[in-house]
Parts: structure tokens; C-alpha cells; sequence
């Protein structure tokens, strides 16, 4: 598990030749696909297009760094705060509410991508709602009570 997509993403523009990675839907989506010839076109004679297609490309790597931070994270809390706080300002970033974030993925995905077992990231979970950082009114919410906590957490 690499990275999760949301609402407006593009998936793949970044890669050159072929694509050595699948995707998998946790939710109902709708996708186009659009050939990368139409794509460069579109960047040639619609400079609006372009300026998008780099905002998407810049987040991307962004993602991919924040990503790269949460694996090299020393401690589960560590981890699952980078991860938290990532999800929390694409959130801010997208007009939503950063003190809220809606799960689609499961406990396996989340540990699959932050490299913990499921029952680790459980635990991490219960521990960060134990300590008043975070609460969780159902298993797909999750509300940050404490965004500076969970920061320091982040640090390491």
C-alpha cells in the first residue's frame, strides 16, 4: 500500500511508460481515463489545465513525502499522528473540516500502509483516544481534540 486517493486526485499522470502499481476502490467511485496525449494537449492550449495539472502533481509529492515520513516514524503514535495530521490538512486544503476525518479504508490498510499490524494500529488508536487526543465516535471518524498533541506526536 503506497498512498490513498480522494475526491479530484490524479492517479498516475506522474508515471512514465508503463504503470507497475493496481488500484483498489474502498468506496464507489467514478474514474476516467484519459490518454496522456489529451492530457499534454490540454496543457499546451489551456494554461488554467496546466496550472491544475501541477497543484495535482506538487501534492502528489507531497503525499509521497509525507508518506515517506510516516515510515521512517520510530514510534507507532509517531506514525499514526503524521498519518492523522496528513489526512487532517487534505481535508483543510479541500474546504472540509480539519478536525474530522471520515476513514474509508480498514484497520488492515492503514496498518498496510504505515507498516503496523492491525492489532498495533488498534491499540494506537485506543491509546491516542485514551489520552484525549483524538476521539472516535464510530470506527470510519476520527476527531482530533488535541491538533497540538498530536504534532508533538508527530516529532517523534
Amino acid at each position: 500500500m503506497i498512498s490513498f486517493y480522494f475526491l479530484g486526485d490524479l492517479i498516475g499522470y506522474c508515471c512514465a511508460g508503463s504503470h507497475t502499481f493496481s488500484a483498489q476502490a474502498l468506496n464507489k467511485v467514478r474514474a476516467r481515463r484519459i490518454p496522456r496525449h489529451v492530457v499534454n494537449q490540454m496543457v499546451e492550449t489551456r494554461p488554467g489545465f496546466a496550472r491544475r495539472l501541477l497543484k495535482l502533481a506538487a501534492e502528489e509529492l507531497s503525499m509521497t513525502r509525507e508518506h515517506l515520513m510516516c515510515l521512517a516514524a520510530k514510534s507507532a503514535e509517531a506514525r499514526m499522528a503524521v498519518f492523522l495530521l496528513a489526512l487532517s490538512r487534505r481535508n483543510r486544503d479541500a474546504g472540509g473540516d480539519a478536525g474530522r476525518i471520515d476513514l474509508p479504508m480498514t484497520r488492515v490498510d492503514i496498518g498496510d500502509y504505515l507498516g503496523l499490524t492491525i492489532e498495533t494500529v488498534s491499540r494506537t488508536f485506543s491509546k491516542l483516544k485514551r489520552s484525549g487526543v483524538i476521539a472516535l465516535p464510530r470506527t470510519t471518524t476520527v476527531m482530533i481534540r488535541d491538533a497540538e498533541a498530536l504534532e508533538d506526536l508527530a516529532q517523534g
